[in-house]
């Protein structure tokens, strides 16, 4: 065809969740930005938090999904959790999506702001997860 692909030689998205290897990490941000002309969202959030854009044809909207997977663990024979610590200050910046939009949050309480045609979203606190959810139109849920 007339793209560009490349292949790992091992399940490269499983090794790095298993394993969490900085060095796969830095290949797979590599191989992605070789790939694609722009980053699709930016975040300051830690690698242990994990987040999903999802675009919902109908009705027509863009879901962000946040898991947070940022745990304390007993250690015994076998990790077990003992508790999901909570992530403060999470941005999460991407084109804007409509000329008009309206934000809600589920789970969490959200600010956004616009500056060249970029939105950035900002989770006050992300407990077990939230999700964001951007329409087109309307007026907004959100905290400004």
């Amino acid at each position: 065809g007339k793209g560009e692909s490349f292949y790992a030689a091992f399940e490269i998205g499983r090794f790095l969740m298993q394993h969490g290897d900085l060095h796969i990490e830095a290949l797979m941000k590599e191989l992605l930005d070789a790939l694609l002309p722009v980053r699709q969202i930016h975040t300051n959030a830690p690698r242990t938090v994990e987040i999903t854009v999802w675009r919902q044809p109908a009705p027509e909207r863009l879901i962000l999904h946040f898991a947070n997977r940022t745990v304390a663990a007993a250690l015994h024979d076998i990790r077990h959790i003992a508790a999901i610590i909570p992530v403060r200050a999470i941005e999460v910046t991407l084109p804007k999506p409509y000329p008009q939009f309206r934000i809600s949050a589920r789970q969490a309480q959200t600010r956004w702001h616009e500056h060249d045609g970029q939105l950035t979203i900002t989770l006050d606190r992300l407990e077990a997860y939230a999700a964001v959810v951007i329409e087109e139109g309307g007026r907004n849920l959100a905290t400004r």
